[in-house]
């Protein structure tokens, strides 16, 4: 059941990323915060949200706290790796 309420707040912040409500969105994504795999893509989502509202200092200590703590199996470990070196430039 929980991680049915965890897909369902990502589906929720995912529909309000695209209705350009990124606060909403952040709200939602850090709600979803349920379980390792869910959270993974929690971190992922809120440091996203981040990088389109211009927080960049918040987005690349997201995207770090991510990598620190993801398995090294992360089906997201590379797209935060890549998004990260963007950041950093």
């Amino acid at each position: 059941e929980r991680a049915l309420v965890a897909l369902a707040q990502e589906n929720i912040g995912l529909c309000a990323e695209a209705r350009g409500e990124l606060d909403s969105a952040l709200a939602s994504f850090q709600a979803q915060q349920v379980g390792s795999f869910y959270r993974e893509r929690s971190l992922w989502n809120q440091a996203r949200i981040y990088a389109k509202k211009k927080d960049t200092k918040k987005a690349i200590e997201l995207y770090k706290e991510l990598l620190s703590k993801a398995s090294p199996q992360s089906a997201l470990r590379d797209d935060v790796a890549n998004r990260l070196a963007v950041l950093e430039q």
